[in-house]
Formats: C-alpha cells, structure tokens, sequence
C-alpha cells in the first residue's frame, strides 16, 4: 500500500467533510445568536455556555467522522495493516483530533470575547 497516496486521499475527503461540519456549525451558532437576540440575552453566559456547549459537541462528533473517513480510504486500498501503515494513520488521527480541539477552543474564546465582554 501506498501510504502517502492513502494520507493524501484522506486529506482530500476531509477537507471537503470539514468544509460540511463548519457550516453547519456556523448555521447553529447563528440560530443560537438570533435566538439569545431576540429574548435581550446577547452577552449572558447563557449565550456563552450554549456556544461552548456546540463547540464542544462538534468536536465530539467530527473526531469519529475523521476516522470514519480514514478506515474507508484505508479499506478501499487494500487494509494493509504494516506498522508503517499503523504509524501513519494513527499520526493522520492525531494531527486532526490536534486540529479540532485548536479550532473549538479557538471558537470558544471568541465567542467569549465577542458575548461575554459585558458579563
């Protein structure tokens, strides 16, 4: 197995999968923002703890759609289990689980910022 060509194709899956996840994310959080508007609670930590709580629960659910695509891309090429292939695909998981924790905290605290700056 060609493991650059397996990290590759997983890569490019991700992306598009990680594109789908941040919209709908972004759609949630402006339906969480519209609805905390419209009730007079724009910068209370209810605001805040709803966001934290998306933030947190998309990062629950994009970790196992990462290894989702990565077992697929690893069987549609053969399921080569060398401890190469193992190495690699266990670092693929840890650079994305890296990425998303990087990119949920990075939410929260904007959002911390932006909403909780009166609290």
């Amino acid at each position: 197995m060609d493991i650059a060509t397996m990290i590759s194709r997983a890569d490019q899956l991700w992306v598009s999968r990680r594109d789908e996840l941040v919209r709908k994310t972004q759609n949630k959080q402006r339906e969480i923002v519209q609805d905390s508007a419209s009730r007079g609670m724009i910068h209370s930590s209810t605001l805040i703890l709803s966001l934290a709580e998306l933030h947190t629960e998309d990062l629950r659910n994009a970790a196992p759609s990462a290894w989702d695509i990565l077992m697929e891309t690893h069987r549609a090429m053969g399921a080569d289990t060398t401890p190469e292939t193992r190495a690699a695909m266990k670092s693929w998981m840890a650079q994305r689980i890296s990425e998303l924790k990087g990119s949920a905290s990075a939410q929260i605290e904007g959002d911390l910022n932006q909403y909780g700056s009166r609290l």
